[in-house]
């Protein structure tokens, strides 16, 4: 049942000081819990809480003044870059206790955690760089639909800045006939340590400036469920942020989802010295293949920016394979200009040439200017298994041994079948069963070997057409 109008009522946030100078204070029955240290610093009951934090793969390996050093034995061999350490202040224990005490989980995808048990699930989000904090100082002003619900006396997690500096906004919203809630502000401890956020500044002191979106949907909800329906209502906030208010916010991605290192091919043992550049490459396909390099990190788009080159020079490759065969059939001792077949043959040709389908024009391309050896140096140097049916990405396997298919057109029916995944919609009956391919997803993550294939396909290319 809707609350009546007048149960709403409309405020700046700036208005909301007193209120949310209420809100963020420690819940009281977190008080307690803060007498695990005492005032010098020593620990008075320590064992409870380690064993706590051991449960979840967490030990407590040095303490730094107010900060306890916390090392990660999950972390061990799961990626690159996501640290092994992060800070824990003395103060936040009490919360984290407590969150502890759920069945708290990572967030498969983005940095958080989600609780089932709880219906609880909390996501890391940032603002978009540079200009971050003037964002979130704008975000204080937006107007907010207040409504009285479970957590006025009951306030979410969350970390109190000491610095109001980098106060953030406390924008919290609910859905009272669904018992949803959905909260904006800075990030609890827990979802500092499941993210591995240090926030450390150069004297050591800890300040927060984390800012997460905890979505509380107040009753137990299973797991798969849980993540669906939190993915699905944070990227609807996210986007009537955006449209609405123009705010931009975006979820930060799992940092131990392990990407796939690539090698590249006919890479020299001694870097090749500065030289006058002697390949002349045309204006519009220079600035394709630079902004490919910009967009590293980005691998599906870095793969699209690669493939955008190869279209560039569909046109060219058409035009070379129609020649071919029109001179193939001029050289023919039995071809004769009155004979009417003859010259239909010569027609066929064009035609085919225009009306082909848009993946036999991209395979014109590949054959057309790329050597095969070079494909097949590349693909020896990668990890074995990639290219594979085994391998993380949904695509025409690539296998040297298959002696019905050549390899180029191995290779043309992968990068144009993984081009499809990230550009069309999942439902597009014309290409079957394939699903999108999203991004910050595991295979956008493993895309790695990938772009190098495309790169490498587009290099050769504009070799093969430079000067032209």
């Amino acid at each position: 049942m809707e609350r009546p109008p007048e149960a709403h009522k409309r405020i700046s946030i700036r208005q909301l000081k007193i209120k949310i100078s209420k809100i963020i204070q420690p819940h009281p029955s977190n008080i307690c819990a803060i007498k695990i240290y005492n005032t010098e610093g020593n620990t008075l009951n320590q064992e409870p809480f380690e064993q706590q934090l051991q449960a979840h793969g967490i030990k407590i390996t040095e303490e730094k003044g107010e900060l306890l050093v916390l090392n990660f034995e999950s972390n061990k061999g799961n990626g690159h870059d996501y640290p092994n350490r992060a800070h824990l202040p003395k103060r936040l224990i009490p919360q984290l206790r407590e969150q502890l005490s759920g069945d708290y989980k990572e967030h498969p995808r983005l940095r958080g955690f989600i609780s089932p048990s709880r219906g609880y699930v909390e996501i890391i989000v940032s603002f978009p760089r540079p200009g971050g904090f003037m964002a979130m100082r704008r975000m204080r002003d937006l107007e907010i639909v207040l409504s009285d619900c479970r957590h006025t006396e009951n306030p979410l997690a969350r970390i109190t800045p000491e610095d109001a500096d980098f106060a953030s906004p406390l924008i919290h919203l609910s859905r009272p006939s669904k018992n949803l809630c959905i909260e904006i502000s800075h990030a609890s401890i827990l979802a500092c340590i499941a993210s591995r956020i240090h926030e450390m500044k150069s004297d050591e002191t800890w300040t927060p400036r984390a800012i997460s979106v905890k979505i509380d949907f107040g009753k137990e909800i299973g797991e798969e469920e849980l993540v669906t329906q939190a993915d699905k209502l944070l990227y609807s906030l996210l986007f009537e942020l955006d449209t609405r208010n123009r705010m931009v916010l975006s979820p930060l991605q799992r940092r131990d989802l392990r990407r796939v290192r690539t090698k590249t091919s006919r890479s020299p043992a001694e870097p090749l010295s500065f030289r006058f550049p002697k390949i002349e490459i045309g204006n519009e396909v220079g600035i394709l293949f630079n902004f490919a390099r910009t967009a590293a990190g980005n691998l599906p788009l870095e793969f699209l920016s690669y493939y955008q080159i190869l279209e560039y020079f569909l046109p060219a490759a058409i035009r070379r394979e129609a020649l071919k065969e029109i001179r193939r059939e001029l050289r023919d001792p039995r071809f004769e200009e009155s004979n009417d077949e003859s010259l239909l043959r010569l027609v066929s040709i064009a035609e085919s040439a225009k009306h082909n389908s848009e993946s036999n024009q991209f395979n014109t391309v590949i054959r057309q200017f790329t050597r095969e050896d070079i494909i097949v140096d590349f693909l020896e140097a990668q990890d074995q298994e990639y290219f594979t049916k085994r391998g993380p990405i949904s695509a025409e396997p690539l296998n040297l041994k298959n002696r019905s298919t050549n390899i180029l057109d191995q290779v043309a029916s992968r990068v144009y079948g993984i081009r499809n995944r990230i550009v069309h919609a999942k439902d597009d009956p014309r290409f079957g069963d394939a699903k999108v391919l999203l991004p910050q997803s595991h295979e956008a993550n493993s895309l790695g070997p990938d772009v190098e294939l495309v790169r490498l396909l587009a290099i050769e290319a504009m070799i093969a057409n430079q000067g032209n």
